[in-house]
């Protein structure tokens, strides 16, 4: 394994320094390039020991027959480059701790999001809601074990979510779960465990009982995985036994096999693993390294691909990679996350409706995509980005550019020529990276040429600025959001009263009434388009641009979730989306690994 030092990385620097001095994308942090390259600036190929792998085992672990164009299985090795390691391996302590994705390579949800972005059985086999409209029953799916051999069963779902609501575990994201009943005064300490929402039918029967009915929650079954209660034994038990191979029991397509602390992290095929996600991979390698390092290590050949969460793909390797993208093997694809200005309807002047459709309809974003945005954003007009459920593309034309309407509209507002609105402040907190920064001084630029108006950037530290917004006191904000789980519920609950800003009895009614719509999928999704119309033409906000996100994989690996599934997007998202590298494999056009 190759480590990637300070002393390397300036010693590459000087070799094209000039034109890696360009300002980064996101997070302010240089990447700095890497020779060798090939002709016209295509990365080198993979480091190898030889010619290609055409020979050898042509079956997983598992006894499954690897695609035609694969390689052996024993050059069945995907190499990639994190930024952070994890403190522990267990979902159910901690998120935070777990490093947000780990848990996801070893162990399973009740449900996953497949390569078509749908929801799926995971350790669940079926789920239904019960005629009380309050309860969701899980049945769960047969012949599941752990890699100890140990059978997986609803006992361990049920001390699963037992351990996220004890408050000794001191889950970080209990709050996430509050639907289910008792779940908040059980993680408070003010009720007793056996007061939860939570109950053991028999060992392949779970049930959750609800506060209130919550359609959504089978998709939020995909935010935690199942820990192993034979292991750990009690509700609060540490959660050491995940950091070391030898009691890292697993349930999903991988298990724990090295844990080089400060240099790499390897999980191995579960050669137990009975789940529905069989995995063509034979290893995964996960090189601890740096920001400074990922793209000198893709260049060199030592990595696979560049597309772990906390990346920053600086605008130069992209417009290197833009001249043959084939070749270096460049991927785009928008993140779900919006950017967006925010009014407080409470507050003067942005109490006028006419005044937030003006300052929407005077901002030409389609100009800021290609200038401050450039790659790394999409133009939005709605809070749900395609592909996202409820997407509403009918709500492209409404408050559009048009600085001739945003002019009237601002007189009709009683402010002609923006007369009458000095001192108006946006806030926003840092600090700003280059796409924020350049989105939002342009937004301001435009909003002077185009009605006059001066607004001044108030950029705090993070934490003051998200205490303060809890209290509502700011009348206009620059925010961003991305979804936790792919329902409306999660992103359009953000417009509610006592959330944002922003508020509307209409809008509030509709998204109250769709998140407890316990009737077809199609008519709850159109009561979210009924009320995320209402947000949009009342300019609550104004939405900016959607999140895109540039990553890399080499042309040798292939995989369902590589490709664009039936509604043209592709799945794989580096650790996002609880993981699809399931579907990946490695083909024969990649030297052999020595």
């Amino acid at each position: 394994m190759q480590t990637y030092d300070q002393n390397k990385i300036r010693m590459l620097l000087t070799r094209r320094d000039f034109i890696r001095s360009v300002a980064l994308a996101s997070a302010g942090m240089a990447i700095v390039a890497c020779a060798p390259v090939q002709p016209g600036g295509a990365p080198a190929p993979a480091a190898s020991g030889g010619a290609a792998a055409t020979t050898g085992t042509t079956k997983t672990v598992l006894g499954d027959a690897l695609p035609a164009d694969a390689a052996a299985y024993e050059q069945q090795i995907y190499r990639a480059m994190v930024f952070t390691e994890p403190q522990h391996m267990e979902r159910a302590a901690g998120v935070g701790g777990s490093g947000s994705y780990y848990p996801f390579y070893t162990t399973e949800p009740l449900t996953k999001i497949n390569e078509n972005l749908e929801l799926v059985g995971a350790v669940a086999e079926s789920w239904k809601l019960e005629d009380d409209g309050l309860t969701w029953t899980f049945k769960i799916r047969p012949g599941l074990q752990w890699s100890d051999g140990q059978p997986l069963t609803a006992k361990d779902v049920e001390f699963t979510y037992q351990r996220i609501a004890n408050p000794k575990v001191a889950f970080d994201w209990s709050w996430f779960f509050t639907d289910i009943e008792n779940l908040a005064d059980v993680a408070a300490g003010k009720k007793d465990a056996k007061e939860l929402g939570v109950k053991l039918v028999d060992d392949m029967t779970i049930q959750f009982k609800m506060t209130e009915p919550a359609p959504y929650f089978p998709d939020k079954t995909l935010m935690v995985t199942i820990s192993p209660a034979h292991v750990i034994k009690e509700v609060d038990g540490p959660v050491d036994w995940s950091t070391k191979p030898e009691t890292a029991v697993a349930s999903g397509p991988f298990k724990l096999a090295k844990w080089d602390k400060g240099k790499e992290i390897v999980f191995v095929a579960n050669d137990k693993y009975t789940g529905v996600f069989k995995p063509f991979l034979k290893e995964i390698r996960l090189i601890v390294g740096s920001q400074d390092a990922v793209m000198a290590a893709y260049e060199a050949g030592d990595i696979d691909a560049v597309a772990y969460e906390g990346l920053n793909i600086s605008p130069a390797d992209i417009a290197r990679a833009k001249e043959d993208p084939a070749k270096w093997g460049l991927h785009f694809y928008d993140d779900w996350g919006t950017y967006m200005l925010v009014f407080n309807n409470a507050m003067k002047p942005f109490d006028n409706t006419k005044l937030r459709q003006a300052i929407a309809r005077a901002i030409d974003k389609n100009a800021l995509a290609q200038s401050a945005g450039r790659d790394l954003s999409t133009p939005a007009f709605a809070l749900l980005g395609p592909g996202f459920p409820a997407h509403n593309p009918a709500l492209k034309d409404v408050n559009s550019f048009d600085v001739a309407a945003a002019k009237q509209l601002l007189a009709d507002a009683g402010y002609p020529d923006g007369k009458g609105l000095d001192g108006l402040t946006c806030t926003t907190w840092g600090p700003l990276n280059p796409v924020r920064k350049g989105w939002i001084e342009g937004v301001l630029g435009q909003l002077k040429a185009n009605i006059n108006l001066d607004i001044k950037l108030d950029v705090q530290e993070i934490n003051t600025f998200y205490t303060e917004k809890a209290k509502h006191v700011y009348p206009f904000t620059f925010q961003q959001y991305q979804y936790d789980y792919i329902d409306p519920s999660n992103m359009l609950a953000l417009f509610t009263t006592g959330r944002y800003d922003y508020s509307n009895p209409d809008y509030d009614k509709l998204i109250k009434e769709a998140d407890h719509f316990t009737g077809s999928r199609d008519d709850r999704m159109k009561l979210y388009q009924q009320a995320e119309k209402i947000l949009v033409e009342d300019a609550g906000g104004v939405f900016l641009f959607w999140a895109r996100t540039a990553q890399f994989w080499r042309s040798y690996i292939k995989g369902k979730s590589l490709e664009p599934n039936k509604d043209g997007i592709v799945a794989f998202r580096g650790n996002k989306l609880g993981l699809t590298h399931y579907t990946m494999y490695i083909t024969k056009d990649r030297p052999a690994l020595s």
